[in-house]
C-alpha cells in the first residue's frame, strides 16, 4: 500500500515537475497526446541533446588541454633598463709584457705551435688543425688562470675611450670574470663594481648612440712566431645582467679596424606555469624543481637558466665517459680539465656519441624552461674605423703615445675596434602568455551550451533538485507515518 502511494506520489510530483520545466522541448512530449507529436518532440530532444553532448565533452577537452594564447604589445616606457656588456679580447695573452711567468708561458706557446703544426701536416684541412688548437690552446688558459692579470690585458690597457650617456665611464664600475677561451674579461652595468660591490643598474632614458654606451678597445698587436688566435678583435656579450654568458655560443665577434653600431631592443617573456606547461616560476629556488643539474645551476651561479643548464648538461656528459672536463667547460679547472691526448680524442668521440644518442632529450626533462625571461635583440652595422682625421687625433695624443705609442693610422687599424651600444626606441616588447579558457569562460560555455541546446540553466538545475527534495520528503514523511501506525497497532 505504500510502495503504491509512494509510486502514485512520486508520478504526481514528476509531471508537476515536467510540465512546469524550464528545460524546452521535454514538457512537449507529455502535454501532447498525439503519438506523432510526441515522437516529433522526443526525436527532436533526442537530436539536440546528442549534439550539446557533443560540444560540452568537446568544451571540457579544450579546457583540459590548458591551451593558451599569446599575446605581444610593445610599451613605450619613460626608462628602459641598460643591458649589460661584456668583452673579451680573442688574444687572452698580452705577450708584449716582460717577467718571468711570461717567459715560461712563450715557450709553452712556442711547443704548442710545433706540435699543431706538426699535426697539421697530416690533417686534410687547417679546421681540423684548429680543433687540436682549440683544446691545447683552452686548456692553457685554464692553467694561466690564476697569473691572468700578470700574462693577460688589463682594462686599463684595453680601453682606450669609454662613454656612457656623454660622460666618461668610471672604470671602477666594470666587472671582472674570465673565460676559458678568452681569459681576462669585464662587464659593465653587471649591478657589481671592480671589487664586487652591488651598485645600481643603470637605465637608458633617450634614444641614440650618444646616450648609449661608446667604446674603443685596444686588442694588442700581433705576433706571429707567437699567437695563435684565429682571428683578431674582440668579443662582446649583450645581456641581462643576471645571465650566465657562454664564450662558445653568445658573443658577437668584432674586427679591428671597424666601428661596430648596436642597437638594442629587449623583449620580456612571461609563460604560463603548471598546468599549462613546466616551466619554473622562481628560478632561484633550489626547490623549484628536483634534478641534479638543476641544483648544480642554482648553486654555482645563484639563479636557474635553462641554457645553462643544457650546455651543463652536455659537459657533465663528457665528464661522465671521459672524466674529465672538456677545457672550455664552464667552472672547469686545469686539474678536472682533460689533459691528455687520450682524454681528448675522448672528449671528441664522446661528443659524436652525444650527437647520435638521446642524451639531448633527456636533458630537457632535467633542465626546464624559466616562466620569465628577457632577452635583447641585436642590429648591428659597421663602417671602416678610423677616418684619417681621427687616427692623426689619436696619434697626437700625449696619452695615447705614453700608453699605446700610436705611430700611423695602419697601425691603429690593426689593434683598435670601436663600438656604440644604444637603444634607438625607450621601448619593450611583452609576451604574455593569458589561459585561452578560464573556470569563468568554461561555466559560460557550459551554460551557452546547454542554453541553446536544451534550453536549460542553472534555475533548471535548482528545479531538478527542487524535486529531489519533494520526493524524499515524502518518502521519509510515509515512512515515518507507517512507523507508527505500526506501533500503536501493536
Amino acid at each position: 500500500m505504500i510502495k503504491r502511494f509512494i509510486d502514485l506520489k512520486f508520478k504526481e510530483l514528476f509531471n508537476s515537475w515536467i510540465e512546469s520545466s524550464t528545460v524546452h522541448g521535454v514538457p512537449n512530449i507529455f502535454r501532447n497526446k498525439n503519438w506523432i507529436l510526441k515522437f516529433f518532440w522526443t526525436f527532436c530532444v533526442l537530436c539536440s541533446s546528442g549534439y550539446c553532448v557533443f560540444n560540452l565533452t568537446k568544451t571540457l577537452i579544450d579546457y583540459f588541454e590548458f591551451n593558451v594564447i599569446t599575446e605581444i604589445r610593445n610599451e613605450r616606457m619613460a626608462s628602459i633598463q641598460f643591458p649589460a656588456v661584456s668583452f673579451c679580447n680573442k688574444n687572452p695573452f698580452n705577450l708584449g709584457k716582460n717577467g718571468t711567468i711570461i717567459d715560461f708561458l712563450k715557450k709553452e706557446i712556442l711547443d704548442l705551435k710545433n706540435n699543431i703544426s706538426t699535426l697539421n701536416e697530416k690533417n686534410e684541412n687547417t679546421f681540423l688543425s684548429l680543433v687540436d688548437r682549440d683544446f691545447h690552446f683552452s686548456k692553457l688558459v685554464n692553467k694561466y688562470e690564476h697569473f691572468l692579470p700578470n700574462v693577460s690585458f688589463g682594462l686599463n690597457e684595453m680601453i682606450v675611450n669609454c662613454e656612457f650617456q656623454i660622460n666618461e665611464c668610471n672604470k671602477q664600475n666594470f666587472e671582472y670574470f674570465w673565460l676559458p677561451s678568452y681569459g681576462n674579461c669585464f662587464k659593465f652595468n653587471s649591478g657589481k663594481n671592480s671589487i664586487g660591490e652591488k651598485i645600481s643598474i643603470e637605465d637608458s632614458k633617450i634614444p641614440g648612440k650618444k646616450y648609449g654606451l661608446r667604446l674603443e678597445l685596444f686588442s694588442g698587436f700581433l705576433n706571429k712566431d707567437l699567437d695563435l688566435i684565429r682571428s683578431s678583435g674582440i668579443n662582446l656579450f649583450i645581456h641581462n645582467h643576471s645571465t650566465v654568458i657562454f664564450s662558445e655560443s653568445d658573443s658577437i665577434s668584432l674586427s679591428n679596424g671597424f666601428e661596430f653600431d648596436i642597437v638594442v631592443s629587449q623583449e620580456y617573456s612571461y609563460k604560463l606555469s603548471k598546468p599549462h606547461s613546466n616551466c619554473i616560476k622562481d628560478p632561484t629556488s633550489i626547490n623549484s624543481f628536483q634534478s641534479d643539474l638543476y641544483r648544480k645551476s642554482i648553486e654555482l651561479y645563484g639563479r636557474y637558466q635553462q641554457k645553462t643548464c643544457l650546455i651543463m648538461c652536455y659537459h657533465e656528459f663528457i665528464k661522465m665517459k671521459c672524466d674529465c672536463y672538456y677545457p672550455e667547460a664552464l667552472g672547469a679547472t686545469y686539474n678536472t680539465s682533460c689533459n691528455s691526448n687520450h682524454q681528448m680524442k675522448c672528449s671528441q668521440n664522446e661528443y659524436l656519441n652525444y650527437l647520435n644518442s638521446d642524451h639531448s632529450l633527456k636533458c630537457f626533462d632535467m633542465c626546464p624552461k624559466e616562466c620569465e625571461t628577457f632577452y635583447y635583440k641585436t642590429m648591428l652595422s659597421f663602417a671602416d674605423f678610423p677616418s684619417p682625421y681621427y687616427a692623426q687625433l689619436m696619434i697626437d695624443n700625449p696619452t695615447y703615445k705614453d700608453k699605446w705609442n700610436f705611430s700611423s693610422s695602419k697601425m691603429i687599424k690593426k689593434s683598435v675596434v670601436a663600438v656604440n651600444i644604444y637603444h634607438d626606441d625607450i621601448s619593450l616588447t611583452h609576451v604574455n602568455e593569458t589561459p585561452a579558457m578560464n573556470i569563468n569562460q568554461l561555466i559560460s560555455n557550459i551554460g551557452g551550451i546547454l542554453g541553446i541546446c536544451v534550453g536549460m540553466s542553472i534555475l533548471s538545475v535548482v528545479e531538478l533538485l527542487d524535486l529531489l527534495i519533494k520526493v524524499l520528503f515524502h518518502v521519509f514523511k510515509k515512512i515515518n507515518s507507517a512507523q507508527v501506525q505500526s506501533r500503536n497497532e501493536s
